[in-house]
């Protein structure tokens, strides 16, 4: 089932130095087979993918988080998200979205991540943090302000491709 809307913004949060565990449902189906999952999740200020799926194949990653994500295929065959990242720090908080597809079902959902200076501790371990956030609403709210943000740029470079486009084809016919 396709959603209209965005769901509420999901809170992370953790110190640096651990690990963190992003984790939110997108389907009610199960057993989805990983090949017709497809996901892109990246930053939204500087566009730093922090995690590509594309037909059970994962991609590059931006060089701040390469290596330091990894994702639980059993969870995305269940219709769950979980991305696990290691070792945090703050340079890794800010906000993303994610995209998110199988067969004819889409959905974007939008997390912050808060990462903040660790507490000085006489022995230092990094320990798992798994965080849950609570279930988003069934209809999540439509956000038109970030759609237009997002399909603005990409409709203005259509428009000016389709002007220039018109502009030489009668250039041409002008001269001959």
């Amino acid at each position: 089932m396709a959603e209209h809307g965005m769901p509420k913004p999901l809170q992370f949060h953790a110190e640096e130095g651990e690990y963190l565990t992003v984790e939110w449902r997108f389907s009610s189906q199960a057993n989805i087979p990983i090949s017709s999952v497809k996901i892109h999740c990246l930053t939204v200020l500087g566009l730093k993918v922090l995690y590509n799926l594309d037909s059970s194949v994962q991609e590059s990653q931006h060089e701040q988080f390469a290596g330091r994500v990894q994702s639980d295929k059993e969870a995305l065959r269940a219709g769950s998200v979980r991305l696990q990242l290691s070792r945090v720090t703050v340079k890794d908080s800010g906000r993303f979205l994610c995209r998110m597809l199988i067969a004819s079902a889409r959905k974007v959902q939008e997390f912050h991540l808060n990462i903040t200076e660790a507490v000085k501790r006489t022995t230092v371990e990094a320990t798992p943090t798994t965080l849950q956030p609570p279930s988003p609403p069934a209809e999540g709210r439509w956000r038109p302000g970030l759609y237009v943000a997002l399909l603005m740029p990409a409709a203005a470079a259509l428009m000016t491709a389709c002007r220039w486009k018109y502009q030489t084809r009668h250039y041409k016919k002008d001269r001959t």
